[in-house]
């Protein structure tokens, strides 16, 4: 369980499937809270889809577009990594997806987060990194975010700190290593051995004039990190964020309130029903995904 800060959200099999079959069980006073609120379009919206399915962590009907449809799969037996192939580039999954079926499973469902139609998504056509921009991913994974703009990106760092994904990463941009650098270091509030501040990576990296767009899908660290980017955020005009504000309950108001009025804040469509989250049963139950945050 990540237990960070006092957040208790689920990260090992066992612990998502005991938070499946609790929200299943809640599901009929959760259902009754949603239908109440109809007269909102975005409550309606979740209320259509939960009148004729279980609850979902994402509930809108665009999701079964990623429940068919072919993708292909391949196996690297020079590393034993799988790939997906995604455009002109393979992504490599971790080691331990070692079947076809949970390496697809997995493509899909970032393939489903990052839909244009998604509460999930990270970026719009005018809300994206720019040609030159460094890119800061933090909480990398399989590197998904960067793909689509590595090519014109100026530089991109990669936060990520289990090592099977650095593996994967380091296969799936291999040739891009003028550009892509990996970061095994958590990014936070504080400097140390693991840890290192926003304000203090972009100095040292000479990156803090640059025009940056950071992601940030930390699983509930998101407002630590944000502390530790405060020089960063006073001082340039020329940084966008795409913060995650779902892990939390209480983390869309806690991430807003760390930006003054010269910053415009737009949520992404929708919500998510976020029963991960071990603090999940208390209303109003939906939660916005992402936070884009730019200058007004």
């Amino acid at each position: 369980m990540n237990d960070l800060y006092g957040m208790k959200i689920a990260d090992r099999n066992s612990e998502f499937i005991h938070c499946e079959v609790k929200a299943v069980l809640n599901q009929g006073r959760i259902k009754r809270y949603i239908a109440s609120q109809s007269a909102d379009d975005e409550y309606k919206e979740i209320d259509d889809y939960l009148s004729s399915h279980r609850i979902d962590v994402f509930p809108y009907n665009f999701k079964s577009d990623y429940k068919t449809g072919y993708l292909e799969a391949y196996k690297d037996e020079s590393c034993g990594m799988i790939y997906i192939p995604y455009k002109n580039m393979k992504v490599y999954m971790r080691k331990m997806y070692t079947s076809f079926f949970r390496a697809k499973f997995y493509f899909k469902n970032i393939l489903m987060e990052q839909d244009v139609r998604s509460p999930h998504r990270y970026t719009t056509d005018s809300f994206r990194p720019r040609e030159n921009s460094v890119i800061i991913d933090i909480g990398g994974a399989e590197g998904f975010f960067s793909l689509d703009y590595v090519d014109k990106a100026k530089a991109v760092y990669i936060f990520e700190c289990d090592p099977d994904w650095n593996e994967a990463l380091l296969k799936t941009y291999q040739d891009y290593s003028d550009k892509i650098h990996i970061v095994n270091k958590f990014v936070s509030d504080r400097d140390d051995e693991h840890n290192v501040k926003l304000d203090t990576f972009v100095k040292e990296n000479g990156i803090a004039d640059d025009e940056l767009f950071i992601k940030i899908d930390a699983e509930g660290s998101e407002p630590y990190i944000l502390d530790g980017a405060r020089q960063l955020l006073d001082s340039s005009s020329r940084v966008k964020l795409a913060v995650c504000s779902y892990h939390c309950a209480d983390h869309e108001q806690v991430i807003r309130s760390k930006f003054d009025d010269s910053w415009k804040i737009t949520p992404s469509h929708g919500y998510m029903l976020y029963y991960y989250d071990y603090n999940f049963y208390d209303e109003p139950y939906v939660r916005r995904g992402v936070l884009r945050i730019e200058k007004a």
